[in-house]
C-alpha cells in the first residue's frame, strides 16, 4: 500500500482548485464554502508552522498576506474584535471581505475557516472568478 504524501498549505495553493478557471463554484460564481472547508486544516497546520513569537513588531502585512501577495482590488480586512463586550463576546467576526460592486460582496470569516491565509486566498479566489466571469 503506497502513502498518500502529506501536502503543504502553500502546495495546495497551486491546485486548480485555487485559480479562477478551476474553482468549484455555483451558478452565480459564488466560491463554494462546502468544498472548501475541505482545506480548513491544512491551512491552519501551515499558519501556526509560520507563526514566529520572536518576530519584531513594525511594519506588518494585511493579515493572511505572504511575501509576494498583492491585495486584489474589491478585498478589504474587517475586525469586530475591538467591539466585542463580554456581555457578546461571541459575536465578534474578524476575516476579508470580496466585493463586486455595491449589491455583491462574500465574507470569509476567520472562525469559520481557521486562519487568516486561507480567509484571503479565499477571498481572492472569489474576485479573481469575478473577474473571469465579468460579474
Amino acid at each position: 500500500m503506497a502513502l498518500v504524501p502529506v501536502r503543504d498549505a502553500l502546495d495546495i495553493e497551486q491546485d486548480k482548485e485555487f485559480t479562477a478557471e478551476g474553482a468549484i463554484t455555483d451558478a452565480s460564481g459564488n466560491v463554494q464554502f462546502l468544498y472548501y472547508k475541505s482545506f480548513i486544516q491544512a491551512f491552519k497546520v501551515k499558519e501556526m508552522a509560520l507563526m514566529d513569537p520572536a518576530a519584531p513588531t513594525g511594519f506588518q502585512r494585511l493579515p493572511g498576506m505572504r511575501d509576494g501577495d498583492v491585495r486584489p482590488y474589491g478585498t478589504r480586512v474587517w475586525d469586530d474584535t475591538k467591539r466585542a463586550t463580554a456581555k457578546d463576546g461571541n459575536k465578534w467576526g474578524a476575516g476579508w471581505v470580496a466585493s463586486a460592486g455595491p449589491k455583491q460582496s462574500r465574507w470569509f470569516n476567520i472562525r469559520v475557516w481557521g486562519s487568516w491565509r486561507l480567509a484571503f486566498v479565499l477571498a481572492r479566489l472569489q474576485i479573481a472568478v469575478w473577474e473571469a466571469r465579468n460579474i
